[in-house]
């Protein structure tokens, strides 16, 4: 791993190395689902989802963030507002976004 590669690991959220194959890559999470999603399986934002991009967890629901188009229709249906758009989610909330990314890395 160079010196700037372990540079934008520490200091950029979208910034990950892929294990298998040593390439950097970039991941830009349109919508991350929070924890109140936790144990809650309502699913209402994956039958809403016009292009699949939410798949169940062990406890929670994923978006794909090759997938989602960024439509925004899952935050208005999310039955108990666990979806928001990656810039705002809370500070509280913030290691859903590194969650959601591992999910999608293997």
């Amino acid at each position: 791993m160079s010196i700037l590669s372990r540079q934008l690991k520490k200091t950029c959220p979208y910034y990950m190395m892929s294990e298998k194959s040593n390439e950097e890559e970039w991941y830009f999470l349109a919508f991350v689902i929070t924890s109140p999603c936790i144990d809650e399986k309502a699913a209402d934002c994956v039958e809403t989802c016009p292009v699949d991009a939410i798949h169940e967890g062990e406890d929670q629901f994923f978006i794909d963030p090759d997938t989602c188009i960024d439509c925004g229709a899952c935050e208005a249906v999310c039955p108990v507002s666990a979806i928001y758009q990656e810039d705002f989610v809370p500070d509280s909330e913030k290691s859903f976004i590194e969650k959601n990314r591992n999910f999608y890395k293997s």
